[in-house]
């Protein structure tokens, strides 16, 4: 199975990933990996602006789709994040994952998420675990 076809069966209709409305994942040629969602009426806080939890959950999940594309599995032992700008209902947000130190047992990543409207809207620095290599 391939990262698209893991994208495809992992996003199948089902509680939170249903409610997330994950747009696309992609792995780009830098090695990136990059996972977009579209702000919709149920994903805004009473501001009709993307709910911080909502801009939390996307980069929590890029971040875990970085693993995947490593062939292994793990989870979040760490995550912080910076909010600059609010991204608004209708709008795409893409959450983009650079790797900065992988290693053994653990790996940081930093995450920045973008909307289509051009707003930087937040940056996470996440330390994800290591479970062992990812079994399809």
């Amino acid at each position: 199975m391939d990262f698209e076809e893991f994208f495809q069966h992992w996003k199948r209709p089902r509680g939170f990933y249903d409610t997330m409305n994950f747009q696309d994942a992609r792995i780009n040629e830098d090695g990136t990996i990059a996972l977009s969602v579209r702000v919709t009426e149920d994903l805004t806080n009473y501001y009709g602006n993307a709910q911080g939890g909502v801009i939390f959950a996307l980069a929590d999940t890029a971040a875990g789709m970085m693993l995947v594309a490593q062939g292994r599995a793990g989870m979040t032992l760490n995550g912080s994040i910076s909010y600059f700008k609010p991204s608004s209902l209708g709008a795409v947000m893409t959450a983009t994952v650079f790797p900065r130190k992988v290693g053994k047992g653990t790996g940081t990543f930093l995450v920045e998420i973008r909307d289509d409207l051009g707003i930087h809207v937040a940056d996470c620095t996440f330390t994800m675990y290591y479970l062992g290599d990812l079994k399809f």
